[in-house]
């Protein structure tokens, strides 16, 4: 069996297919899998997104690890569920994301709302800010923690979108 070694000189100087081409097979295979395993997460990090700004925001999310936000202190961020139909103040709404996160430290539970407020479906009219006042209000009535970004804030920075998340996790819990 010949053995190629990784070294920073090769790897700076060489693109990942022609390393990996270089390795043994059986290296090669789990490299493979990883790469499959890797891709198949992205893919479902992105699934049922509508639009570009949700899925900037969602492979940010996914880039971040927010699922394993708080898995060493007793808090568990059970899941990122997209365009999840919720019920409050007697109305049904569609949200981006919906963010349920328990602490088994303090035995409770909190649920985030995520929106992606692009200027094409949000705040053309006044009738439509009214609209999305009105059902903020209704899901923070409900004990929904909201949190709405514009499209501009997570094109630009899509970065401190999900480290403000973390951050609004963090604070219910901390």
């Amino acid at each position: 069996m010949n053995f190629f070694k990784v070294t920073e000189n090769n790897w700076e100087s060489s693109d990942f297919e022609e390393l990996i081409g270089k390795i043994d097979s059986k290296s090669n295979e789990i490299v493979s899998e990883i790469l499959r395993e890797t891709k198949d997460k992205i893919l479902y990090s992105i699934l049922d997104c509508e639009s570009p700004i949700e899925m900037i925001l969602a492979l940010e999310m996914h880039r971040q690890d927010i699922l394993n936000l708080g898995k060493l202190n007793g808090l568990d961020v059970v899941d990122v569920i997209k365009q999840e139909r919720i019920t409050a103040g007697g109305s049904k709404y569609r949200v981006d994301f919906l963010i349920p996160v328990w602490s088994k430290n303090l035995g409770r539970g909190a649920e985030f709302v995520i929106e992606c407020n692009g200027h094409e479906f949000h705040e053309k009219t006044k009738e439509q800010v009214s609209r999305d006042n009105a059902r903020q209000r209704k899901l923070t009535n409900a004990g929904y923690v909201v949190i709405n970004f514009s499209g501009s804030e997570i094109y630009r920075d899509p970065r401190k979108c999900v480290s403000e998340i973390k951050d609004a996790i963090w604070s219910k819990f901390g």
